[in-house]
């Protein structure tokens, strides 16, 4: 049976905050913190002080240590904390917390995983926690804004892999200390509680959409090499992309109306999309209601939002009332 929409209008997107927990206090805070000051997307101080934007997004460290499930354990009880605060405050709630957390020698990094998926199927406060991790450790998504591409593994130094005074070799080239040491022109061990790394990488050249082709790239050849495992167990990864890219997205759609950007969405505009869409009467039926609903907002937003309820329909505030959209969606678009 073909389901068919309703005839419906879509709700405004809803208000919330974002949450972002580091296994560390400060070279991934540090880099986050300039990053969200970038995308003029406000930072919530305290639970008792929260703006009044429609996005605020939050960033500290895990305050429960760096393993990956002291991360998700403190982003779980902070997210609930401030969840229950808020509700009594009238306050914006924490709907997306990213749990940024790397791979190295941590021996929970899949008891982690797994209870980020077991926490998700809760639906609490209809709120998901999202793993970002990188393989070996986040310092590998300031080198992919220098490297060229390459499959090539990356590497702590000798001496944070292994405790046996029998030295390791690694060649120069995969060393992630001495390629940061290179392109940043800093000592390692500095720079990893280094404030200004975010304004540092953007000083020496660093190129940030270079940097999320890497990843992606790097993504896509682990799925097809490794398809019987998680891209994160794959060296080198990173998931940082996929918040970085999320970041933008929500600075886009903050920024003040374009006139000469208005307009329609079409087919056309979806090509380009992460998924496609099947150029059939449901999608065409989909599209004249967003640009209806949505007749005072850029194409760019349009698309972004259309894509967000592509990604997640079960988590968007758009889809709830509408059952039949969200079933479409998982009907015709079943994602690999």
């Amino acid at each position: 049976m073909i389901l068919k929409p309703r005839v419906a209008q879509f709700k405004e997107p809803e208000q919330f905050s974002i949450l972002i927990v580091c296994e560390d206090s400060k070279s991934a805070v540090y880099y986050f913190e300039r990053k969200i000051k970038e995308c003029a997307l406000s930072k919530t101080a305290t639970i008792e002080k929260i703006d009044s934007q429609d996005i605020a997004v939050d960033v500290e460290g895990s305050k429960k240590g760096s393993a990956p499930k002291s991360v998700v354990d403190y982003a779980i009880s902070k997210r609930d904390e401030y969840n229950k605060q808020a509700k009594k405050k009238g306050m914006y709630l924490y709907k997306k917390v990213y749990c940024v957390m790397d791979v190295d020698d941590h021996p929970t990094l899949n008891e982690a995983i797994d209870k980020i998926y077991s926490v998700n199927e809760k639906n609490i406060d209809d709120s998901e926690l999202i793993h970002i991790v990188s393989n070996e450790n986040f310092e590998i998504w300031y080198l992919l804004h220098f490297l060229e591409y390459s499959t090539k593994e990356l590497h702590r130094p000798p001496s944070q892999k292994t405790k046996s005074p029998r030295k390791i070799f690694i060649p120069p080239d995969q060393r992630i200390d001495k390629l940061i040491e290179t392109f940043l022109g800093e000592d390692y061990e500095d720079l990893k509680s280094y404030p200004q790394i975010f304004q540092l990488i953007k000083e020496k050249g660093g190129d940030e959409q270079k940097a999320i082709q890497y990843a992606n790239k790097l993504e896509k050849y682990h799925r097809e090499h490794s398809p019987d495992q998680p891209v994160y167990l794959s060296n080198p990864s990173t998931e940082v992309y996929q918040l970085i890219v999320k970041l933008n997205e929500l600075a886009e759609l903050r920024k003040p109306l374009n006139p000469s950007q208005m307009g329609d969405i079409t087919q056309t505009d979806l090509k380009n999309a992460d998924y496609p869409f099947k150029d059939d009467e449901l999608t065409n039926t989909l599209l004249q209601l967003f640009n209806k609903q949505y007749s005072q907002e850029t194409k760019a937003r349009k698309v972004a939002l259309l894509m967000d309820i592509f990604k997640n329909p079960y988590h968007n505030t758009a889809c709830h009332e509408h059952t039949n959209i969200a079933s479409y969606f998982y009907q015709h678009y079943p994602r690999s």
